[in-house]
């Protein structure tokens, strides 16, 4: 049995279509994990280049620190600071007439070198003097944030509301750790 030119032509079309088609199909797959391969180094590269561009700041973001810690109250590792905090809020709130109804100290959070003691206040008063009250804190410095702030009409002329107030501070460290 001989096979012909036009056979064997054939024959290599076959196998190459063959070869071809295998090919795509196990390949598939993998120039799909591909793209998604090179879509996660692209987002990589975005994310390298935000963090150079943090690190390359960072004689920026150390004097910005420093000038905020001197802001910062420093507190003894063994002592309690709710009551400092409460009496402050309690004498800010006096001074421009809001009511604190009811504060309650929460429990403290540290983040790094800072302390965050959260307050929660109900409160009553009118607009005027919530806002000379939130001026006020604001004018303290880096010490006070207020990430929660609910205000709600009554039936006169005065608001009522309730508010979380974080305080920052730091701790001084413990003579045995200094050493």
């Amino acid at each position: 049995m001989k096979i012909t030119d036009r056979e064997a032509i054939l024959g290599v079309v076959a196998m190459a279509a063959l070869l071809f088609g295998g090919t795509a199909i196990v390949a598939k797959p993998r120039i799909e994990q591909w793209k998604t391969f090179r879509a996660k180094q692209a987002a990589m590269r975005s994310d390298i280049a935000a963090d150079r561009k943090l690190i390359d700041g960072g004689p920026e973001w150390q004097a910005r620190y420093a000038e905020i810690s001197r802001k910062l109250v420093s507190v003894p590792a063994d002592k309690r600071t709710d009551a400092y905090w409460l009496s402050i809020v309690d004498r800010t709130a006096a001074a421009h007439s809001l009511a604190i109804s009811k504060r309650q100290a929460m429990e403290e959070k540290s983040l790094g070198d800072i302390q965050e003691l959260p307050i929660e206040c109900n409160w009553d008063g009118s607009l005027g003097s919530l806002v000379h009250f939130l001026f006020d804190l604001q004018s303290q410095g880096a010490m006070f944030d207020m990430r929660q702030l609910l205000v709600r009409p009554t039936a006169s002329d005065m608001l009522r509301g309730r508010f979380v107030l974080y305080c920052a501070y730091t701790r001084e460290k413990p003579v045995s750790a200094q050493r």
